[in-house]
């Protein structure tokens, strides 16, 4: 599936709608979520925005900032 947001308002709303399908999903194995895209596209955003909706507080940073950053 692929997804194009515009906003981060839509980003909000798509990860919002993906942890509404992951929780009905509940006690019927893992699922994984592969994000693809170029620096800068938005996919720590997202994956801040998936976690915030999942009820996790801690901040998130990007993997690719903390490596650069070294």
């Amino acid at each position: 599936m692929k997804i194009i947001s515009k906003s981060l308002e839509d980003t909000q709303k798509v990860a919002q709608e993906i942890v509404a399908k992951i929780s009905s999903k509940k006690g019927k194995g893992a699922t994984v979520l592969l994000l693809e895209g170029d620096l800068g596209s938005g996919k720590t955003t997202f994956v801040q925005f998936l976690a915030k909706s999942l009820g996790i507080k801690n901040h998130l940073t990007s993997p690719t900032f903390v490596l650069i950053k070294k």
